[in-house]
């Protein structure tokens, strides 16, 4: 997704139960309301991208 802050995670396929974590904790982020409030308050001249509708 292009804004103006370049962000990324990168993971090695060898360590699959890290990537199932940090799956877990962006989930939790996103339900919680968290990841919207944060993408406000870092890049508010985007629109949030991820409904949970």
């Amino acid at each position: 997704m292009p804004t103006q802050a370049q962000f990324a995670i990168g993971v090695s396929k060898d360590r699959p139960l890290l990537v199932e974590k940090l799956d877990d904790a962006l989930s939790a982020l996103q339900a919680d309301g968290t990841m919207a409030q944060l993408w406000e308050q870092w890049i508010p001249w985007k629109p949030f991208p991820f409904n949970l509708q």
